[in-house]
């Protein structure tokens, strides 16, 4: 390579670790950030009302700092630490169930049923709340599980996903299918 080469490849390598380094402040940054807002809902009075104000930062860095503190307070057995940061993640997951649409609730109760038989059960006793969403999500996760190499578990949802679609479609038949989520 020329000497112009090597300057050009010497700038270049150059503005790359700049730009790396950058990258890893504003990730540092980030962090502490996410941190900072964990500690604050952690020592809030009020969890509840910290957490609805918080929620527009909370981010999935923050869920994993969340998820590392909750792992380190086990290893150091500090249960009061634990409680208080599990209080945080059971809090947040019931914010975010109750902010979804119906259909998703279902379709959550669905893929947590302990066998098919159940989750049939659910999907026929809730038909009413079976939407687009729903059959969606049902074949989002026959999809996941079929590419992480699960293919009974995949086979089993897409057989509840095709009975969620046939509700669906007698639901519309009727003209009794919820409105549609926007």
């Amino acid at each position: 390579a020329s000497a112009d080469e090597k300057a050009n490849l010497g700038r270049l390598r150059q503005q790359l670790l700049d730009f790396t380094q950058q990258l890893d402040k504003v990730q540092e940054a980030r962090a502490a950030q996410a941190a900072s807002l964990l500690r604050s809902v952690i020592q809030a009075p009020d969890m509840d009302r910290a957490l609805a104000s918080a929620l527009p930062l909370i981010d999935d860095l923050f869920l994993g700092i969340l998820e590392a503190n909750r792992r380190a307070a086990r290893q150091r057995n500090d249960q009061t630490t634990l409680q208080r940061l599990d209080e945080v993640d059971r809090r947040l997951r019931e914010m975010v169930e109750q902010a979804m649409p119906e259909g998703l609730k279902l379709a959550q109760k669905v893929l947590d049923a302990p066998d098919e038989a159940q989750a049939q059960a659910l999907l026929e006793a809730g038909a009413s709340a079976v939407d687009d969403q729903l059959v969606s999500a049902l074949l989002g996760a026959a999809q996941r599980l079929e590419e992480a190499g699960e293919a009974e578990d995949s086979q089993r949802i897409r057989r509840l996903y095709r009975l969620a679609l046939r509700l669906s479609m007698e639901a519309k038949a009727k003209g009794t299918s919820p409105a549609p989520a926007g």
